[in-house]
């Protein structure tokens, strides 16, 4: 098991999808199941938007300044 990856990228795609694959399989590894990073999920996209929002609100009066700014 791997710990997921909140976005992903080439150089993980990479290792993990070819050169740890290839190290599985030698190892008598039959089913290797990569599961896609969440960066792609507008699900969690939107949960990461509301909780940088949060953080921000909480942070010195300017940080919650730029949010805004940048929200808007």
């Amino acid at each position: 098991m791997l710990p997921g990856f909140a976005a992903d990228c080439l150089e993980t795609i990479d290792e993990i999808g070819v050169e740890l694959r290839q190290e599985f399989e030698a190892a008598g590894g039959e089913q290797l199941i990569v599961v896609p990073a969440l960066n792609d999920d507008s699900d969690w996209v939107e949960a990461m938007a509301r909780s940088v929002r949060a953080l921000a609100q909480s942070a010195q009066p300017d940080v919650a300044e730029a949010v805004e700014i940048a929200r808007a």
